[in-house]
């Protein structure tokens, strides 16, 4: 990483301009604007990663079989086992909709 770079990171965390950080961290040695530099540009809530982070969940099956399962998801946890048992219970929802 340039100085320069480093000078564009602080700006961006300060939300100055480049020209009004310079003023105040030019008196500073370029290797520790380096470093505060990388630290700010490898920061995860200055530069959030791209991409969701695929999670692990646990939990009993909705659709009224009571079966555990564990599946990987990366939006939303899911419900059901696997999509039978989705359909099972849309099955049951509809035919319970016109018993009543």
């Amino acid at each position: 990483m340039t100085v320069d770079r480093a000078v564009q990171w602080l700006a961006y965390a300060a939300r100055r301009s480049v020209d009004d950080v310079w003023a105040i961290v030019g008196v500073l040695p370029d290797d520790s604007l380096v470093e505060l530099g990388v630290m700010l540009e490898n920061s995860v809530l200055l530069n959030p990663p791209t991409h969701r982070p695929v999670k692990v969940h646990r939990a009993v099956c909705q659709c009224g079989c009571g079966q555990w399962f564990e599946r990987e998801y990366r939006t939303n946890k899911p419900k059901y086992k696997s999509d039978a048992h989705k359909a099972h219970a849309a099955y049951v929802r509809r035919r319970l909709a016109g018993k009543r």
